[in-house]
Formats: structure tokens, sequence, C-alpha cells
């Protein structure tokens, strides 16, 4: 469709963590929204069952702990 724009992409930074604090991993992506990227970020706690919690963050801003 003319005239329609597509959605600016962000880049979120998912770090999968343990309780110590040396104990992380670390994923960038880019989604439309912080809604896909806190889903992405549950599908990497699935795929990652040692990590007990991840964090997703929008530059300097904590989006979201999951």
């Amino acid at each position: 469709m003319p005239g329609r724009r597509p959605r600016p992409m962000h880049v979120f930074e998912i770090r999968l963590r343990e309780f110590r604090p040396s104990a992380s991993l670390l994923f960038v992506t880019t989604r439309k929204s912080s809604d896909e990227a806190i889903e992405q970020a549950r599908r990497l706690l699935e795929r990652y069952p040692e990590f007990l919690f991840a964090e997703v963050w929008n530059g300097m801003v904590l989006v979201q702990e999951i």
C-alpha cells in the first residue's frame, strides 16, 4: 500500500542471568516493540534453563525483568 510506512525497528539487549553477577549470557536483537523482545527473552529462558531470569534492555532503560 502506498503511503504506509513500516514501523521502525528497535535494538534490545536480552541478558540471561543467574544470581551471581559473573554468570550471564547476552543477546542483541532488533524488534518492532518491547513486547516482541520480551517474548524473545522468554523463549531464550526456555532454551537455556540454567539461567534463572532475564533482563530486557532498550539502551540504558530496563524494559522488564522476567
